[in-house]
């Protein structure tokens, strides 16, 4: 369930279906060079020219669902042209910049989903590309290699083979390429984000968002087929809004899925601090996420998402969110119309003294670790009991009496408004 909340809670933040569509335009450029080096590194581990055609037929047939031959054809006929030879250096070189742009720009994507504030270097990311270009061609040879070797097998037994090898073979043949996309987005999700991703929600995001992009194969399949009116406006240039709708809808489906990935991996976190109803850890912890949103908001400039405050202090998102609604109730902070969470007012105009009214307006929170932010919280607080106990020190016909004499104006002393402290010093040591 926690999962699932996660997951929804996300999506406006997050932009989804913004970051899909700029990387359906980044694949549209670097679709027929990545192909080129896909292919070249085939060849040069393999030289098997058999194998080349089968990963080619492969790959034409998942990038062209709805455009049949039409985009097989055009893929072999471009990247038999993505040489050095035609292209020139200057052009080649070209092109492999846009192969990089789309690595670089998926890397980001899964980063903002994880809300990974240091990505990796400039150097880091290109062995890591390089490592993907070299690597990842091997292993969707293998697999292919898998999948033709059990379809070879099927085709030497033929009909006079026993019934059940041969229903075996073909489920065999039908998982494995089923096999290659759980084992590629399962890939993905655990490597390319900056952070420490649990294998076992990899291969469960993978799970889910692999079947759900096969399921999506066979409905758009059988959706362009009938898609008549398109074909006798666009004639045979259809081919290419097509296409480019079925990459778009790849991405979306593979970024829901890192989505859920993230989502699994926060549910499957323990709770790091005992939750208490102690009303002094209400109001450190209150206290330290509109800290928090003070500091990320200043360095980024920009609403900051549920996600940055999870992982700045260091709790669940489900705290982090009770937190946040608590400030916003108090009318301290609110959140974005597209995602992600603002104070209400600059912090110099917000008191400790309405922090803590929020705080105790709340339920439960967990006690914080010692720090100099919360050492530096939990001073404040002292000091404002310290003031409130001498007040209350009085009894009540004391109170009644001093109030009566007193002008009205000075009756009730002006509070202290302190500003809230969000300054470099405060800061969590890294």
């Amino acid at each position: 369930m926690r999962a699932l909340v996660l997951v929804g809670g996300g999506f406006r933040g997050e932009a989804i279906s913004l970051r899909a569509a700029a990387l359906t335009y980044l694949t549209l450029f670097a679709l027929v060079p990545l192909l080129a080096v896909l292919y070249s590194v085939i060849d040069l581990f393999t030289g098997e020219a058999q194998l080349h055609d089968r990963v080619q037929s492969y790959v034409n047939s998942q990038l062209g669902i709805g455009a049949g031959a039409a985009i097989a054809g055009a893929l072999t006929a471009f990247t038999s042209k993505a040489t050095v030879k035609t292209l020139g250096a200057i052009g080649f070189a070209l092109l492999f910049v846009s192969v990089i742009s789309l690595l670089w720009n998926i890397e980001s994507a899964f980063n903002h989903i994880y809300a990974v504030r240091k990505p990796r270097s400039p150097v880091q990311r290109l062995l890591k590309y390089w490592t993907f270009l070299t690597l990842g061609p091997i292993f969707l040879s293998l697999s292919v290699y898998v999948s033709w070797t059990i379809s070879r097998m099927q085709d030497t037994h033929g009909p006079h083979s026993h019934p059940n090898h041969s229903e075996v073979l073909h489920v065999l043949a039908a998982l494995s390429s089923v096999a290659i996309t759980y084992a590629s987005l399962a890939f993905l999700y655990k490597v390319i984000p900056n952070a420490r991703v649990r294998v076992r929600s990899a291969l469960l995001a993978a799970l889910i968002a692999g079947s759900a992009w096969e399921v999506a194969k066979f409905l758009f399949a059988w959706a362009s087929g009938r898609m008549v009116q398109l074909h006798r406006i666009y004639g045979s240039v259809a081919v290419l809004p097509i296409t480019l709708t079925w990459i778009y809808i790849s991405w979306s489906i593979a970024l829901i899925g890192c989505r859920l990935c993230y989502a699994l991996d926060a549910s499957l976190k323990p709770e790091p601090h005992p939750a208490i109803e102690a009303a002094a850890a209400r109001e450190v912890f209150v206290t330290r996420v509109i800290v928090a949103l003070a500091q990320l908001h200043r360095e980024r400039g920009a609403p900051i998402r549920v996600q940055a405050v999870v992982r700045e202090l260091g709790v669940t998102g489900r705290l982090a969110r009770e937190g946040l609604a608590a400030l916003a109730k108090a009318g301290l902070a609110v959140e974005a119309k597209h995602g992600g969470w603002l104070l209400s007012r600059e912090p110099s105009r917000i008191t400790l003294a309405e922090v803590r009214a929020a705080a105790r307006a709340t339920l439960r929170f967990p006690a914080q670790q010692a720090d100099d932010i919360t050492a530096a919280v939990q001073s404040c607080l002292a000091r404002a009991d310290g003031v409130a106990q001498a007040a209350l020190g009085e009894s009540l016909e004391s109170f009644l009496r001093r109030f009566q004499a007193l002008p009205v104006e000075s009756a009730a002393p002006a509070p202290d408004p302190r500003p809230l402290g969000v300054g470099e010093s405060a800061r969590k040591p890294a």
